[in-house]
């Protein structure tokens, strides 16, 4: 029989649950209850999250899950669907909020600003993009090049390469496909643009990604890919 069962699992004995305990009703692993004290998630029932009290001494109870809006310390304190996020003040030169809280997944439209944790995701990268991409409609966002903080929601249209590393605009024609190809020579890059209506074939670069390399080749010579070339 299995072992280490979260609470919530299936069970038939209470060896196989991490809390030690099978409802023999249920046949379900069962945690501890809201508010009873806790040293971790995986204390709790399921439903129910390991969080600090908001008063004083503040120790540590099974709660709910936090709802929209409410402080989080990780994305387990939320609901399902929600991760725990910093927003900015718009206010404070968008400044990032001191506390996280609670946001809802591939919710917000384009233009919306939030922070970018630039301590974790330093640099451009598909994994930043795509990171900070998880509260946006569009599941993409950049790094706002005059504030290294704030992040931006955008839906990408268009997608052109170059031998420039970061052009202010992009002017070649490009179509959006799943393979999406370049030259993965170490000098090729993709620019990912949103085209707004009636502006021609000029488009402003949000950021750009170098070719990877396609592992196949084409002609004799190393095959490349834009490395999100899925998208829009």
């Amino acid at each position: 029989m299995r072992r280490d069962l979260y609470n919530g699992r299936k069970c038939e004995n209470p060896y196989q649950c991490v809390s030690g305990v099978c409802d023999s009703e249920t046949k379900s692993c069962v945690g501890r209850q809201k508010g009873d004290s806790c040293s971790s998630h995986i204390d709790c029932n399921n439903g129910l999250a390991c969080r600090p009290s908001t008063k004083w001494p503040f120790a540590t109870q099974c709660l709910a899950l936090a709802d929209v809006g409410s402080e989080c310390e990780t994305e387990y304190d939320c609901k399902p669907r929600n991760f725990c996020w910093k927003l900015v003040d718009a206010t404070k030169n968008f400044a990032p909020e001191k506390t996280a809280v609670c946001l809802e997944q591939h919710s917000a439209p384009d233009d919306i600003k939030f922070y970018w944790d630039s301590e974790k995701y330093p640099t451009i990268t598909k994994e930043s993009i795509m990171a900070h991409g998880t509260y946006c409609k569009s599941g993409t966002a950049y790094q706002l090049s005059t504030n290294k903080n704030v992040a931006v929601c955008v839906s990408i249209n268009k997608i052109s390469t170059s031998t420039v590393e970061n052009p202010l605009t992009a002017t070649t024609e490009s179509k959006l496909s799943k393979t999406l190809k370049c030259v993965p020579d170490g000098k090729h890059y993709c620019h990912y643009s949103k085209q707004k209506p009636g502006a021609g074939q000029a488009a402003e670069v949000k950021f750009s990604l170098p070719c990877e390399c396609g592992l196949y080749t084409e002609g004799g010579k190393d095959a490349g890919h834009c490395p999100i070339p899925d998208i829009g």
